[in-house]
């Protein structure tokens, strides 16, 4: 149930989206990212509903890019991975969305920019929407869980021992909160309990 007092052609057009990425149908995703543009184009549509409309079409193109990709591919073009921060960067800037919009809808575009970012190899960017997304909603489970487990991948990445140290700690905190957190999918908790 969406808590958002949405245009129904917008909650409509995201409900179809979650099922589409449940079914993992690539086409009716791919159809559901042209309807998108014409969805935009509506004059009865307010800034929370255009800035949910981008949300939806960002989570289409992650769900593109995760069925487009059979083993993790941190090359320097992927093209629905690309798309989906573009459209999740203009659901955040959509300026004039209600503190409710903000609250709620925000903090999640921050956390799958974080997820994004992530994907595409560049876990610094992702660190700091995961934090940004934690600013708006302290509590939210899939972005601490994502933190998490992006600054345990970091930190296999640097050489200072010290610095190793501090973000596995880091990241032993947040996937300590994200494992028992409400908000998390039941696959995502089964990651953040591996990791842990």
């Amino acid at each position: 149930m969406n808590p958002l007092e949405l245009n129904p052609i917008a909650e409509g057009f995201g409900i179809r989206v979650d099922d589409a990425s449940d079914l993992k149908d690539h086409s009716i995703l791919m159809s559901l990212v042209e309807e998108s543009e014409k969805i935009l184009i509506s004059e009865d549509l307010t800034p929370d509903d255009i800035a949910y409309v981008h949300y939806c079409v960002g989570n289409a193109w992650g769900s593109i890019a995760t069925l487009s990709v059979k083993q993790v591919d941190w090359s320097l073009r992927n093209e629905p991975l690309e798309k989906e921060v573009i459209a999740l960067r203009k659901s955040a800037s959509i300026e004039d969305t209600t503190a409710q919009f903000d609250k709620i809808f925000r903090a999640s575009v921050y956390s799958n920019l974080g997820n994004a970012f992530s994907n595409l190899g560049r876990p610094i960017a992702a660190i700091q929407y995961w934090r940004d997304a934690l600013k708006l909603w302290p509590k939210k489970g899939m972005a601490r869980g994502n933190l998490g487990t992006g600054s345990l991948f970091y930190s296999h990445l640097l050489y200072d021992q010290s610095h190793q140290q501090i973000l596995r700690k880091i990241a032993y905190k947040e996937l300590s909160f994200s494992v028992d957190a409400q908000d998390v999918h039941p696959d995502a908790r089964k990651v953040f309990l591996f990791y842990q």
